[in-house]
């Protein structure tokens, strides 16, 4: 499983995420790194069906010249 990175932009805060192999939903680890230095992982979230389609839709797209 990767690491994601959740990000509160008003309080400038960042909490790296990992998540148990057995159990996508059950948070193993949440460490507070520098805001800025996380920029790289994807970010922790939910989507519903409509959204995780959209959003894999497009980083699967052929890149635009």
């Amino acid at each position: 499983m990767p690491d994601f990175v959740r990000r509160d932009p008003i309080s400038r805060k960042a909490r790296l995420v990992r998540y148990a192999d057995d159990d996508p939903l059950r948070s193993v680890s949440e460490l507070l790194p520098d805001y800025d230095d996380l920029q790289v992982l994807e970010s922790d979230g939910l989507f519903g069906a409509g959204a995780a389609e959209t959003k894999i839709s497009k980083l699967l797209a052929p890149p635009l010249h």
